[in-house]
């Protein structure tokens, strides 16, 4: 090759510099005396000058090197300067791109970005960011603008590479909508809806056993009847004994089952006593707990829910609450309802009432009202969550008010004669429809 034929050249002068300088003797041809230089016909003498060729410059400027570095013979190819990629043989160099070269494992990669506008390159890379205007990458590569859709959705994908939301901890996310995971059953640890118009078992502790203010069964405002139990007084109207007041509701002892299923207390409860201005607030005057007590539970009692949550009012109507049990699974627990007024002030309240009372399995869970419709149109469907937890919760439901299902057609009759007057048999709602030109 090219830049060894140099060396060799190199190599060949080099010697002959060494051999024949211009201090060397003259060379004779072996068994002839009468040679040309003998005859002054030829000057024998060797210059490298005389014998050079046309080189590369890098190769011309060694050979112009000082007399003493020729000599050295070999020893000149050791400063020739690099000739430089033009001076490679091309048969000798493999071709490699090194831009797709894994070097890592030795495999190699070809980016491929041809018609694409984003996404991946295929080798780790990306083939283009998409502008603010088209912000989404379709399946073909190509951005385009998009409008994400979330509606009818609590969970997965919005259309846009953007999520509609989550799903709690092992749910499962099913068409735009979070399945709970399977209950094995509906088991009943206990439960009391007051049918019987008494205390059932549940114990009552009254803290000022002399005043007519206490717990007891009563008929008027029940929720499913014929009784609920009420914490007031029954002829005076009010928890106002010119004292404080506290009593409490204490519970049979249970066991909560370590089988895998969720359980949890649920009760109705309407209530009216001493307003709190937000859940926050310090103090806990006229405020209803219940508390969880037993073994390896604080002497005080683990509290699981308060009435601070609806500011110690319901406005008149029944509110269903739950709290899940999750945390004390394999425990015997008892749970106690504890109201105290701690003070005399502002007592003049009607009370509360409690109903339809439940300690058993969570089933079925939900996350929205939606996961909980029946077809029952007059019932309200409701996605309760755990006042101890507030993201998952368990179907309920309550007595929708006012319902027009099973009733007279009458019902619905608002008086307005450029109106159609009926009852929505799916929901239990009057429905009216305007009479198109009507009185014109």
């Amino acid at each position: 090759m090219l830049v060894r034929n140099y060396l060799v050249l190199v190599a060949l002068l080099a010697a002959l510099a060494a051999g024949c300088g211009t201090d060397s003797a003259h060379w004779h041809g072996p068994g002839s005396a009468d040679t040309a230089e003998d005859l002054g016909l030829v000057d024998t003498t060797v210059d490298v000058h005389d014998l050079r060729v046309d080189l590369p410059p890098e190769l011309t400027d060694v050979l112009d090197v000082a007399p003493e570095v020729v000599d050295a013979g070999p020893e000149v190819v050791d400063v020739l300067p690099d000739p430089g990629p033009e001076l490679i043989d091309s048969t000798d160099a493999t071709d490699v791109d090194v831009e797709t070269a894994d070097l890592a494992d030795g495999e190699v990669c070809t980016p491929d970005c041809a018609g694409k506008e984003c996404g991946s390159d295929g080798c780790g890379g990306s083939c283009g960011v998409c502008p603010a205007n088209k912000p989404y990458c379709n399946m073909a590569f190509q951005c385009e603008a998009c409008e994400p859709d979330c509606e009818g959705k609590s969970c997965g994908g919005d259309g846009c590479g953007g999520s509609c939301g989550a799903c709690p901890v092992g749910w499962a996310c099913l068409s735009g909508s979070c399945e709970p995971p399977e209950c094995a059953g509906d088991i009943i640890l206990y439960e009391e809806d007051f049918s019987e118009c008494n205390e059932g078992a549940i114990f009552v502790v009254d803290d000022q056993p002399d005043d007519p203010v206490t717990w007891m069964a009563m008929e008027e405002g029940a929720l499913s009847g014929p009784c609920a139990l009420h914490f007031g007084d029954p002829v005076g109207g009010t928890y106002d004994t010119g004292d404080p007041v506290s009593a409490a509701l204490v519970l049979p002892w249970i066991t909560v089952p370590d089988d895998g299923d969720p359980y949890l207390v649920r009760f109705a409860v309407r209530m009216d006593a001493e307003g709190v201005v937000a859940p926050e607030y310090p103090y806990d005057h006229d405020v209803l707990y219940l508390r969880a007590y037993g073994e390896g539970l604080p002497e005080e009692g683990a509290a699981l829910f308060n009435s601070k949550e609806f500011l110690n009012n319901t406005e008149g109507v029944w509110v269903l609450v739950a709290a899940s049990l999750d945390a004390y699974v394999g425990l015997d627990i008892q749970l106690r309802f504890e109201f105290d007024t701690i003070d005399s002030a502002a007592n003049d309240y009607e009370g509360i009432w409690l109903d339809d009372l439940r300690v058993g399995t969570a089933c079925p869970l939900c996350f929205l009202d939606e996961d909980c419709v029946d077809d029952e149109p007059c019932l309200q469907d409701l996605c309760v969550l755990f006042s101890n937890q507030g993201v998952i919760g368990t179907c309920g439901h309550l007595p929708k008010e006012p319902c027009c299902v099973g009733l007279d057609p009458s019902f619905c009759d608002d008086f307005d004669p450029c109106t159609e007057d009926s009852c929505d048999l799916v929901t239990g709602d009057c429905v009216h429809v305007i009479i198109e030109d009507c009185g014109s």
